[in-house]
């Protein structure tokens, strides 16, 4: 059978299909708020969506492995972009600030950020805190050092109900949802959450910002 001509989309025909996929992913959100807010939990996910994380860590791993084949040197950079002067937590806003708006945490923040999408989980600002001391201290903290915190001294996040089992670097091309991502925003490095239409960051959803330097996949369980 012959292949079927590619037909171009007009730009209107492109921005109500942009329309389209912003709406199912306001009713998706809306959905799994619902859900954590009724249960504690998010809502399960379906076996199509099972097949999908999958299929995206495994792309994950495999350009991980790429790259590792490839010897290139990656030197971790230190997250230390506290929010900006007057920057607060708008009002309805789950996500934690976890002192960010005062000190370098937002490697620490990211990865708490990451076990309340996950997970349901939500942690205070003491723990987060806590987090970052252990990581790295008063001028930030690399993410994979975080990380690595997160999963030894294991009295800091998962109130006993979940744990960091394990993470692994990603190609920074291939960024999804519920990635903790290094960015560059400025002169300083900053770390965040990725979601379906952005960012979370500093207590907040937000657009895309920054140029990506590094991502990572975090496994959670009990």
């Amino acid at each position: 059978m012959a292949a079927q001509p590619r037909v171009k989309k007009t730009p209107r025909q492109q921005a109500a299909g942009q329309a389209f996929a912003a709406g199912g992913r306001r009713a998706q959100a809306a959905k799994r708020a619902q859900s954590i807010k009724k249960t504690g939990k998010p809502p399960p996910l379906t076996r199509k969506q099972r097949q999908a994380d999958l299929r995206n860590l495994a792309r994950a791993r495999m350009a991980a492995a790429r790259k590792r084949a490839g010897g290139t040197a990656q030197t971790p950079k230190r997250r230390a972009a506290p929010a900006p002067d007057g920057t607060l937590v708008l009002p309805g806003s789950s996500w934690p600030m976890g002192c960010n708006d005062a000190a370098p945490t937002c490697a620490a923040v990211a990865v708490g950020c990451c076990l309340q999408a996950a997970t349901g989980l939500a942690v205070t600002d003491a723990e987060i805190l806590k987090l970052h001391k252990m990581a790295g201290g008063d001028n930030g903290a690399t993410i994979e050092s975080t990380l690595e915190a997160a999963r030894a001294h294991w009295g800091v996040f998962g109130h006993g109900k979940m744990r960091l089992m394990s993470f692994f670097r990603a190609d920074e091309s291939l960024i999804i949802a519920g990635m903790v991502v290094g960015v560059t925003l400025g002169h300083q490095g900053h770390a965040v959450l990725a979601t379906p239409g952005g960012m979370i960051s500093w207590g907040r959803e937000m657009a895309w910002d920054g140029e990506p330097e590094e991502c990572w996949c975090l496994e959670w369980g009990v």
